[in-house]
């Protein structure tokens, strides 16, 4: 689609480019409001969660339940010990990818009207 020259092609790459530049500033945003929160070194998933809220919202972002739950558990398992960390970061990762699966279950049940 980059190299169509189609009536209409012009805007619709302006458009994606500003959508592309819009998700890259919120990226770098999120990226910087992590940052802080990790050089406080909060202790406990809740106190990591709260930290998360204040940086976000002094930013102007912000997010779905299920990454502020991630963000917040990934954080605090940066600060258990080795051997643990990477099982825990699994166990992090799965819980978060079925949660996203039932997010899409239930859209898609919802715009069937309901019915499964």
């Amino acid at each position: 689609m980059d190299r169509c020259t189609c009536p209409g092609a012009s805007s619709w790459k302006e458009r994606r480019r500003q959508r592309d530049d819009a998700t890259d500033a919120r990226k770098a945003l999120a990226k910087e409001a992590v940052g802080e929160v990790e050089a406080q070194n909060p202790r406990g998933r809740e106190n990591i969660a709260r930290a998360l809220d204040e940086a976000y919202r002094e930013r102007g972002l912000e997010y779905h339940p299920h990454e502020r739950q991630l963000v917040s558990e990934m954080i605090e398992t940066t600060q258990i010990s080795r051997p643990l960390r990477d099982v825990r970061a699994l166990a992090v990762l799965g819980r978060w990818l079925f949660g996203v699966g039932n997010d899409i279950r239930k859209m898609l049940s919802d715009d069937k009207g309901g019915t499964e």
